[in-house]
């Protein structure tokens, strides 16, 4: 191998030296922080190339740079849990040094926001109709049949599923004498920054326990504090920490449904009142 070609890194080899998975290489050639030499010859060559002091240089600013985990997880309010998933699947990539006499993994903020604005644009419903006031899986009563809304688009009509397998608009619900189980609780949005998160596996059917756990979680959770994603086979449901008022005696049976869900924060005990 000759001096220039020693001089010369590609992709793949440009993964390796920084440890760092394809998505961060590619957000870094994007970000135009790391600017191959073969821009209109790269098909050709079979991968971009870059300089190697390029890449050195970004390297040590790698070693320099980032956040822990825990100061990721309260500046953003995402749980470690999907912080340490997101690692796993190598969607961020971990720098490792020492900080406080042991040895603390760091992340940089830039490509922990891209992964961030990506998950939310892939995974998180919407859930609230202020206009309507309802809410994503609210549920719906016509006699004995249930139905609950399945989708609160941008743009278009509310959609409900009945317990048949029947779909219609919220307008059509209404017309054929569907009215809402419960109303919900009309509270201001919390400012607080972080979240307790609840994992509950997904179910088509509408009596089902998950959905029995998530008819808690909306009769007295705010529905502007309440964010829903999906993945894997589970509903998520982020609730912004804030006061949650309870029927009196309804307390510690609320907590013992709920609490085997969580995943990320706690619950705290008041007088009929639950602190999330």
């Amino acid at each position: 191998m000759n001096e220039n070609q020693q001089m010369i890194m590609n992709t793949n080899e440009v993964r390796e030296y920084l440890e760092v998975s394809n998505f961060v290489v590619n957000n870094l050639i994007k970000q135009e922080e790391l600017v191959p030499i073969n821009k209109d010859t790269w098909r050709l060559d079979g991968s971009f190339l870059f300089k190697r002091e390029d890449v050195e240089t970004i390297k040590k600013g790698r070693e320099t740079e980032g956040i822990t985990l825990y100061q990721a997880s309260k500046k953003y309010g995402i749980s470690t849990y999907q912080l340490e998933k997101w690692l796993g699947d190598g969607e961020l990539a971990t720098t490792t040094r020492e900080h406080r006499n042991r040895e603390t993994k760091f992340i940089r903020e830039e490509e922990l926001l891209q992964v961030i604005k990506q998950f939310d644009q892939a995974n998180t419903l919407y859930t609230y109709s202020q206009k309507y006031n309802t809410v994503l899986f609210h549920k719906y009563i016509q006699n004995n049949t249930i139905a609950r809304v399945i989708a609160i688009p941008k743009r278009g009509d509310i959609m409900l599923i009945d317990e048949f397998g029947s779909e219609f608009t919220l307008n059509e619900a209404i017309k054929s004498g569907f009215v809402p189980a419960y109303d919900l609780p009309d509270k201001p949005r919390s400012h607080h920054q972080r979240f307790v998160k609840f994992r509950l596996p997904k179910s088509d059917q509408l009596r089902s326990n998950s959905f029995q756990l998530i008819d808690l979680i909306l009769q007295y959770v705010s529905p502007r504090n309440l964010k829903v994603s999906e993945e894997e086979g589970f509903w998520y449901f982020d609730i912004r920490q804030s006061l949650i008022e309870l029927p009196m005696g309804m307390q510690m049976e609320w907590i013992e449904y709920l609490t085997p869900y969580i995943i990320e924060g706690k619950l705290i005990k008041r007088v009929n009142i639950v602190y999330i």
